[in-house]
């Protein structure tokens, strides 16, 4: 192969990830209503909530005062079962949180503060902006085969809607689709990869500043040890949630590779708080009861301990 043809293509390609990158970094100039508008997310209004959105402005409001942070608007995934929650801004004054309706339902109000907590750690520590801006650089690395896997579950949708005589150019955009993600894939790989190694470490620190914010190590402890008693989702089926993957509470999409963005949550746990008693709070919470069976030499069970 004559290498003009291999610098070209090259070229080529180099162009494209500039290209995409400083296309995201310019749509996000006004980077958090752009990110909730991209996950599909609604603005919440103090003034027309339920009970429960009126109790994460409440919580949100006391983070605000606990941090010194302007109170930030807050958007709503509707659709969302799985317990996550993120930050997208470039200034503290810009930040908006982003939480999942499972975010909502199934944690406490303690619980919820040490989450929201985390995500004001975020704000702070100058996370946010990092996060937004990597997003950004990478989205050209893993903008190809994106596109791809796109085109592969749009005619996915079409085709199941349409006659079987029709199907006939419907499979051959789903083939070129195909090709271009598995042509895209080792972008997609490397942009993980890097996410991964830089979002993992901040992590513990916004676990560690959520206890400072809430004085209570319970609360963001109690939070992780939940999603586990109760093996609870954290997934996100928003389109751009792999996009924003190492921006979330909790691991938002699953992957066969192992570049996980975010560190197991038992870990999480016995680093923010290594005394945490799980089979008091278990009890408390969720009314799990821990029973210690006793033997005699036969192997006979005396009694047991609860």
């Amino acid at each position: 192969m004559p290498w003009q043809f291999t610098a070209a293509v090259s070229a080529v390609v180099i162009a494209c990830i500039l290209g995409v990158s400083l296309l995201r970094l310019w749509q996000w100039r006004d980077a958090g209503p752009a990110i909730a508008g991209l996950l599909g997310a609604r603005y919440v209004e103090p003034g027309r909530c339920t009970p429960s959105e009126r109790r994460l402005l409440n919580v949100v409001e006391e983070m605000a005062i606990a941090s010194r942070v302007a109170v930030p608007p807050v958007y709503l995934l509707d659709g969302a079962h799985g317990v996550n929650a993120l930050v997208a801004g470039y200034q503290p004054d810009e930040a908006v949180i982003i939480a999942t309706a499972g975010l909502l339902t199934d944690l406490s109000r303690e619980e919820l503060q040490g989450v929201i907590g985390h995500e004001f750690s975020h704000i702070l520590n100058g996370d946010m902006a990092l996060n937004v801006r990597l997003a950004g650089l990478l989205a050209g690395l893993s903008w190809l085969g994106e596109r791809g896997e796109a085109w592969v579950y749009q005619v996915g949708e079409r085709m199941r809607r349409e006659a079987a005589e029709d199907r006939g150019l419907e499979i051959l955009v789903a083939l070129f689709g195909a090709l271009l993600a598995f042509v895209g894939f080792p972008g997609t790989l490397a942009a993980e990869a890097i996410k991964a190694a830089i979002s993992r470490s901040r992590e513990f620190l916004a676990d560690a500043a959520a206890v400072q914010f809430t004085r209570d190590a319970d609360g963001i402890a109690g939070a992780l040890d939940t999603l586990l008693a109760r093996h609870l989702s954290t997934t996100v089926g928003a389109a751009s949630a792999r996009m924003f993957s190492h921006m979330f509470f909790a691991p938002v999409v699953a992957s066969w590779w192992k570049f996980p963005t975010h560190p197991p949550l038992e870990e999480r746990i016995r680093r923010v708080y290594p005394r945490f008693a799980r089979a008091d709070y278990r009890a408390k919470r969720h009314g799990v009861q821990h029973e210690i069976a006793v033997l005699d030499d036969a192997g006979n069970v005396v009694r047991t301990i609860s």
